[in-house]
């Protein structure tokens, strides 16, 4: 082979392993995952996210490159969501998990188009989509609930424990959000009182809240299963438990961190759905043609310890109940 001819081979394999590196780059997809609050390593770690990569990974998405995944948080701020949405649809994503009804709504109010997964609660009673079975457009997810019975059912389970529950309160960062569920915990207790707690959401907000929440005579927490909470159930435990008022939660960390009762869906299951959906719209299905999952795993955490600070027995029947019992 003379020098030209050697010349002109280098140069065509060079081409062709640049061309190959060039469409290997082009096989690499975004996903974005977008909470209301909490770090990006929270985000990472919570069980939702980890079932939902796990997932992702089965179905031929793991962490190998070829989905890349970034992690966003609007950081508590309720009046900035807005601007958080437009900010995360400016980083060109290929799909977008969102774990926040409230959130999901302005990244549809932002004309977002590409493809949203989202966990949320009651999404046809609220108006985020028209069915559970047929979305329709580019959301669908899985869904929290079958719609506010669960936040009755919290109730009862606290009247379950011997408590009167005349007036309670319910603990949200979007009374406006929760107002289905405000609604229909109304209608089982008309003592109901909205207590909303101030943007930015952190620790003397919480003070502040549960401090009025006292203030008023109520006699028991329900907390939202809004996300925006989680990375502060510490000091929300530490509030109630502060000012002796019993609260069930929509989350088992609470009752790790020292909180009387969770009743909570299983967010690996959440996670494991959610990441099913994530997977088939990877693979080319449209998410309107995609029905909203729910999840079918339900537990009750307890905490005698917490139960006995406050002076609560927990009755023997709800102790043989409960899937997680802490003494």
């Amino acid at each position: 082979m003379d020098r030209r001819n050697a010349l002109s081979f280098l140069i065509a394999g060079a081409a062709v392993l640049l061309g190959a590196r060039v469409a290997g780059a082009r096989t690499i997809r975004t996903l974005g995952i977008a909470f209301p609050s909490g770090s990006a390593d929270w985000i990472e770690s919570t069980p939702l996210v980890r079932s939902m990569n796990a997932q992702l990974a089965a179905s031929g998405f793991g962490p190998d490159g070829a989905l890349r995944r970034l992690y966003r948080s609007a950081e508590g701020r309720t009046s900035a969501q807005d601007a958080f949405a437009r900010a995360v649809l400016a980083e060109r994503l290929d799909v977008l998990f969102v774990a926040s009804r409230t959130l999901t709504t302005h990244f549809k109010a932002a004309g977002a188009e590409l493809p949203i997964v989202c966990y949320v609660a009651d999404p046809v009673g609220t108006g985020l989509v028209a069915s559970l079975a047929r979305p329709g457009g580019n959301i669908t997810g899985v869904t929290s609930d079958t719609g506010p019975r669960l936040y009755a059912k919290r109730l009862q389970l606290l009247r379950d424990m011997g408590l009167p529950v005349r007036r309670p309160a319910f603990l949200t960062p979007n009374s406006q959000d929760a107002s289905p569920f405000i609604d229909a915990l109304r209608a089982q207790a008309d003592g109901l009182v909205t207590l909303q707690v101030a943007s930015p959401l952190g620790r003397a907000a919480i003070d502040a809240a549960l401090a009025s929440a006292a203030a008023a005579g109520v006699d028991a927490i329900l907390a939202s299963d809004s996300v925006s909470l989680l990375p502060h159930a510490g000091a929300i435990v530490e509030a109630t438990a502060r000012h002796r008022l019993p609260a069930i939660y929509g989350h088992p960390v609470y009752v790790e961190k020292g909180g009387l009762a969770a009743y909570a869906i299983d967010e690996a299951d959440v996670g494991q759905l959610a990441g099913q959906q994530l997977a088939r719209i990877l693979a080319g299905q449209k998410p309107g043609d995609m029905p909203f999952l729910q999840p079918a795993r339900f537990a009750l955490s307890v905490s005698l310890s917490a139960a006995r600070a406050i002076g609560i027995e927990v009755p023997a029947q709800m102790q043989l109940m409960a899937d997680t019992l802490i003494d």
